[in-house]
C-alpha cells in the first residue's frame, strides 16, 4: 500500500511538472513570437528609413546596414557588411581615445562619391555601450543633403534674380520716360514733315514755272539740286517712320521687362493673356532669334482671365526658352536649318487654350513620364536646375486649376498644350 501511494504521488508530481513545463513552453513560445515580431518590425523600420543607417562592432567593422545605406553608397548590402567605417566615410577618423570619450556627434561629410561629384551628408554618430559600460560599436545615421543644398543654391539664385529684377524694373522705369519723349517727338516730326513737304513743293513749283526767274529764285533752284532735295523729301519720312518703329520696339521691350521684373502679388486679377504671351516672346527674343523664327497666332476675342500673371508669365517664359534650346540642339547636331516656334491662343468653351510648338530635338519616349518631376533635367550639369517644367506644371495646374499635356517625337519636335479656365467672362 505504501508503494502504491508513493507511486501515485510521483505520478501526480510528474503531472504537475508536465503542466509546468507545458506552461513554460507556451510562455517561451509566446516570447519567441513577440521577439520575432519585434525583430520583423525592427527590420521594416530600418528598411523604410529614408536616412542611411549602419552599425559597427567594437572594431568599427560594419555589421548592419539598411537599404538606404546601400543606395547612398551605391553598393549591395552584402558588400557593405564587413567594410570599415572609414572606408565608406573617408573623413571619419575615430581613435580608441575618441571612442571612450564619444557621445553623440554631428558633422557634415562631403567626400563620398567620385572626385567629379561629391555627396553632402549630415552624419550622426552614437556609441553603443554594454551594461558593463564597455564599448560595443557605433550607430551611424546619415542624411543625404543633396536636395537641401540644391534648394539652398536655388534660393540664393532666386534672391539674386529678385535683386536683378528690381534693378531691371527700375531701369525700365527710367528708360520709359525718355523713350516716350522720342516716340512723341518723332511722331510730331513725322506729321509736320508732311506740311513742310507741301510748302517746299509749292515753292519749287513757283520757281520752276516762272520763265524769267530772279537771282533769288535761281539760287533756290540751285540749292535744291545741291542738297538733293527730292531725295531728302522721300527719305526723311522713311527715316522718321523707322525711328518711330524703333522707339515703339524699345517701348514694347520696356513694358515686357516691367511685367516680368515685377515681383508679383500672388493675387489673381483680370488679365489679357495675349499680352502676357507677347511679352514672353519679346523678353526671350535673344534666346530664339539666332536659331528660330517665332510666330504668334492669337485670338483677338479672348476675354480677360482671372490669373496670377507673374507665375503664368514665368511658365510661358520657361516653355519658350526650352523650345529655343531644343531647336538649338537640333541645329548643332546638323539636322535642318533655322527652326520654328509657333504659339497660339484660342477660346474654347470656358477655357483658353495656349499651344506652343517647336520643331526641335524632341523628348525621348522613356523620359515622358519624368519631365514634370522636380529636379529632373536632360541638360548637362550646371546648365539646368530641373525646375523649369515643374514650375510650369505648378503654375498651370496647381495655381490656375488648368491642364497641361504634350506630344513629342525624337528629332521631330514637341507641342505643349495648356488650358486655363475662364472663371469670369466679363
Amino acid at each position: 500500500m505504501n508503494i502504491q501511494r508513493q507511486l501515485q504521488k510521483e505520478q501526480e508530481r510528474a503531472k504537475r511538472l508536465e503542466q509546468v513545463v507545458e506552461r513554460r513552453t507556451n510562455e517561451l513560445f509566446q516570447e519567441q513570437q513577440v521577439r520575432r515580431q519585434m525583430s520583423e518590425n525592427y527590420e521594416k523600420i530600418l528598411s523604410t528609413m529614408i536616412q542611411a543607417l549602419i552599425v559597427t562592432d567594437q572594431n568599427l567593422t560594419i555589421i548592419k546596414a539598411n537599404q538606404s545605406a546601400g543606395t547612398l553608397f551605391q553598393k549591395s548590402h552584402g558588400k557593405i557588411l564587413g567594410m570599415q567605417l572609414e572606408d565608406v566615410l573617408s573623413h571619419i577618423r575615430i581613435s580608441r581615445k575618441d571612442i571612450l570619450a564619444l557621445t553623440t556627434s554631428h558633422e557634415e561629410e562631403t567626400s563620398i562619391g567620385s572626385e567629379e561629384m561629391t555627396i553632402p551628408l549630415y552624419v550622426s554618430l552614437s556609441p553603443m555601450m554594454s551594461s558593463m559600460n564597455t564599448f560595443e560599436g557605433i550607430v551611424c545615421v546619415m542624411s543625404n543633403l543633396s536636395n537641401h543644398k540644391e534648394l539652398e543654391r536655388q534660393l540664393h539664385q532666386a534672391q539674386k534674380f529678385e535683386s536683378i529684377g528690381l534693378l531691371a524694373a527700375g531701369l525700365a522705369h527710367e528708360i520709359n520716360t525718355p523713350i516716350q519723349y522720342v516716340r512723341d517727338n518723332t511722331s510730331f516730326i513725322q506729321e509736320e514733315i508732311e506740311n513742310l513737304k507741301l510748302y517746299i513743293e509749292a515753292t519749287l513749283q513757283q520757281v520752276t514755272e516762272q520763265s524769267s526767274a530772279s537771282p533769288h529764285q535761281e539760287k533756290l533752284r540751285q540749292l535744291a539740286e545741291q542738297i538733293e532735295l527730292s531725295y531728302l523729301m522721300n527719305e526723311i519720312p522713311i527715316a522718321a517712320q523707322q525711328t518711330l518703329e524703333g522707339a515703339e520696339k524699345v517701348a514694347r521691350i520696356v513694358r515686357s521687362m516691367k511685367l516680368f521684373s515685377h515681383p508679383g502679388t500672388k493675387e489673381k486679377i483680370a488679365t489679357d493673356l495675349n499680352a502676357i504671351i507677347e511679352s514672353a516672346a519679346t523678353v526671350t527674343t535673344n534666346e530664339w532669334k539666332y536659331f528660330a523664327d517665332l510666330s504668334l497666332t492669337l485670338d483677338p476675342n479672348l476675354p480677360f482671365v482671372s490669373c496670377d500673371s507673374a507665375s503664368l508669365g514665368q511658365a510661358l517664359l520657361n516653355l519658350i526658352i526650352n523650345a529655343s534650346h531644343a531647336i538649338s540642339e537640333q541645329t548643332d547636331s546638323g539636322v535642318g536649318g533655322k527652326g520654328t516656334i509657333q504659339i497660339s491662343s484660342k477660346l474654347e468653351d470656358r477655357v483658353v487654350k495656349i499651344v506652343i510648338t517647336d520643331n526641335g530635338i524632341g523628348i525621348p519616349p522613356d523620359l515622358h513620364e519624368k519631365i514634370f518631376h522636380p529636379f529632373f533635367t536632360t541638360k548637362e550639369p550646371g546648365k539646368g536646375t530641373g525646375q523649369g517644367l515643374s514650375q510650369v506644371y505648378a503654375a498651370i495646374v496647381d495655381i490656375h486649376g488648368g491642364t497641361i499635356d504634350f506630344q513629342s517625337q525624337s528629332g521631330k519636335g514637341t507641342t505643349f498644350e495648356m488650358t486655363i479656365p475662364v472663371t469670369d467672362m466679363e
